[in-house]
């Protein structure tokens, strides 16, 4: 049961990579935020391949720590996006 879960939630994590990687590397914003569009949509991919691809492959030997792992990207998405809309706002 647990692998089937961690299986729809890297699904949904890829999806959601998707999503901000798309809106952000081809975006219309201003050409002087551009910069911080792509390195945004950069670390969002490193946040993926550090959470979501051991979750995989941790599926058969270890469920409970690929299910936390699978987890951890959402949950640090929304941290670091906290954190950059709090950064902006002083």
């Amino acid at each position: 049961m647990k692998r089937r879960i961690t299986f729809i939630l890297c699904g949904v994590d890829l999806a959601l990579w998707a999503a901000i990687a798309w809106a952000l590397f081809f975006s219309g914003s201003d050409p002087a935020t551009a910069g911080l569009d792509s390195a945004f949509a950069m670390g969002v991919t490193v946040l993926l391949a550090l959470t979501a691809g051991p979750a995989l492959l941790l599926t058969r030997r270890a469920p409970n720590l690929a299910l936390a792992s699978a987890l951890a990207f959402p949950g640090a998405f929304v941290l670091a996006f906290l954190g950059i809309v709090i950064l902006f706002s002083f």
